[in-house]
C-alpha cells in the first residue's frame, strides 16, 4: 500500500465521522488487523486519536481487531488510548475485556501512562477550558482503571519505579491521593533504593504538599 492509502486508513479511524466509510472497508474484505503503520494497526491509531471515536473504536473490536496487540515495544491499544486521553476507547477496550496489567518493554503498564497524563498540583499561567477538559478526562481514567477488579495497583517498571512513584515525582498530587486511597504502597524502592518518601524529600525542592 502506498502512503496515500496508509493516509486515507490513518483518517478512516480517528473519527467517528468516518464510520460508514469504516463499515464499507469491512464490507469490502478489509483486514481489522490491517498493520497501517510500521507495527500500529488500525485499532492502535484508533486508540490515539483526540477525536470522538469510540464508535469506530467499537467496530474494529466487533470486526475482531486484537485488542491486545502489541507493538514492538509493547505498546497495547489500550495504553495508546490512556495516553492520548481518548475515553470513549479506553472504555470501549475495557468493556470488551483488554487486559490492564500488560508491561511494555519498559515495564510500563496502561497504570503508569494515566498518571503520566495527569496534571501537576502548579497549574499553568495560562489555565483555561482545554486544561480543565484535560483534567476531567485524566481523573475519570485513573478511576476507570482502579475501579478494574484486575488491576495491578504497584506494577514496577524498568527503573523500579510504581504509579505511585510517578506522581510523587512529577507532582501530580490527585494521582497521589487517589493512588493511596486504593491501596498503592509507597514503601516499593526504586532501582536506587528509593522510596516514595525519598522522591517527594529530594532536591531541588522537598513537597511538601504530598510529604
Amino acid at each position: 500500500m502506498d502512503n496515500s492509502g496508509r493516509y486515507s486508513l490513518h483518517k478512516l479511524v480517528e473519527s467517528d465521522d468516518n464510520l460508514e466509510e469504516l463499515c464499507e472497508f469491512f464490507a469490502g474484505g478489509g483486514d481489522p488487523n490491517h498493520n497501517v503503520v510500521g507495527d500500529n494497526t488500525l485499532l492502535h491509531i484508533a486508540a490515539q486519536s483526540y477525536k470522538l471515536n469510540e464508535k469506530v473504536v467499537q467496530k474494529l473490536i466487533n470486526a475482531g481487531a486484537d485488542i491486545d496487540l502489541s507493538t514492538n515495544v509493547g505498546h497495547t491499544p489500550l495504553q495508546f488510548a490512556v495516553m492520548s486521553r481518548n475515553c470513549g476507547a479506553v472504555q470501549a477496550l475495557i468493556k470488551a475485556g483488554a487486559q490492564i496489567n500488560v508491561q511494555n518493554s519498559f515495564g510500563r503498564t496502561a497504570l503508569h501512562y494515566a498518571v503520566k497524563t495527569c496534571h501537576p498540583r502548579r497549574q499553568p499561567p495560562h489555565f483555561h477550558r482545554m486544561h480543565a477538559v484535560r483534567c476531567t478526562r485524566d481523573k475519570w481514567i485513573l478511576k476507570r482503571l482502579l475501579d478494574h477488579d484486575n488491576t495491578n495497583i504497584n506494577p514496577v517498571d524498568s527503573e523500579g519505579e510504581t504509579p505511585l512513584m510517578w506522581a510523587v515525582k512529577y507532582e501530580y498530587l490527585n494521582a497521589v491521593k487517589t493512588l493511596l486511597k486504593s491501596g498503592a504502597n509507597p514503601s516499593i524502592p526504586n532501582q536506587k533504593g528509593q522510596n516514595c518518601l525519598h522522591v517527594a524529600l529530594s532536591p531541588p525542592i522537598p513537597n511538601q504538599h504530598i510529604v
